[in-house]
């Protein structure tokens, strides 16, 4: 399966990922059509039957230095790591509603709400792109900005799981 957000592709293997693209699912569009305000991940999954995974996938490749960018990505990422972490608790409580409710892949929601309620393994993977540091200097800034924005997210999702990584592609091909 590939999925795109935000001008990047990803690619889970069929036989081993159950995935779903939330903010596009029938259960969150009935959730925020009538609770307003309410925001969910890009992507939810569940790995090899037991492993759920929640994904938000920013990407500010581009546009790194325009005012909205550098004031989401100020005082490490504090508004930014907000808007993840409010938006892994809405997705939560629309996932328990829709292992109640749902009237599509209903098994697939109670076996994601089964993960959550019996502290079995629970990711969160933020996906941030930004545009490459051209210095040493900023190469050593930016890692220390993602040191930071990692212990603000991981502070926020304390209360749901200690699986919170922050992840790009640069990183990944290292």
């Amino acid at each position: 399966m590939i999925f795109e957000e935000s001008n990047l592709k990803f690619t889970f293997q069929d036989d081993k990922w159950w995935i779903v693209k939330f903010d596009d699912d029938v259960n969150y569009i009935k959730v925020s059509k009538n609770l307003q305000n309410t925001r969910g991940v890009d992507f939810v999954g569940i790995y090899n039957s037991r492993n759920l995974f929640f994904f938000e996938i920013k990407n500010f490749r581009n546009h790194t230095m325009d005012d909205q960018t550098q004031i989401r990505l100020a005082n490490g990422a504090e508004d930014l790591t907000t808007e993840i972490a409010q938006k892994v608790k809405d997705s939560v409580a629309c996932i328990v509603g829709a292992s109640r409710n749902a009237t599509n892949e209903s098994n697939k929601w109670k076996d994601a709400c089964n993960i959550i309620s019996n502290n079995k393994p629970f990711n969160i993977i933020a996906w941030i792109e930004e545009d490459d540091p051209n210095t040493e200097y900023k190469r050593k800034k930016r890692k220390a900005y993602l040191s930071t924005r990692i212990s603000k997210l991981k502070n926020k999702l304390h209360w749901l799981t200690s699986r919170v990584f922050i992840e790009n592609i640069k990183e990944n091909q290292e």
